[in-house]
């Protein structure tokens, strides 16, 4: 886990400097399935909305449709009233 997130947080910094939007959302994608591997839902669903604005903004609705359906899983219930 830790160098998996070692390496996305590297890759999304990478995307950053050089101003690479579709990089930036992969790597923020691939940071927030690692959180969301490790049970750190609140930093995956940080990451996967990034993503999913990343991916919306380059106009990838397809990719951003697939991190709305993993956001939404890693969401947890409403509790009722």
């Amino acid at each position: 886990f830790v160098i998996a997130e070692e390496r996305y947080t590297t890759a999304i910094q990478l995307a950053e400097d050089a101003g690479d939007e579709e990089a930036l959302a992969a790597a923020q994608a691939g940071l927030g399935r690692t959180y969301g591997d490790s049970d750190e839902t609140a930093k995956a669903i940080e990451q996967l909305e990034q993503a999913r604005a990343g991916y919306e903004e380059l106009g990838e609705a397809t990719r951003a449709a697939e991190l709305v359906g993993l956001i939404v899983t890693l969401t947890p219930p409403t509790p009722a009233p």
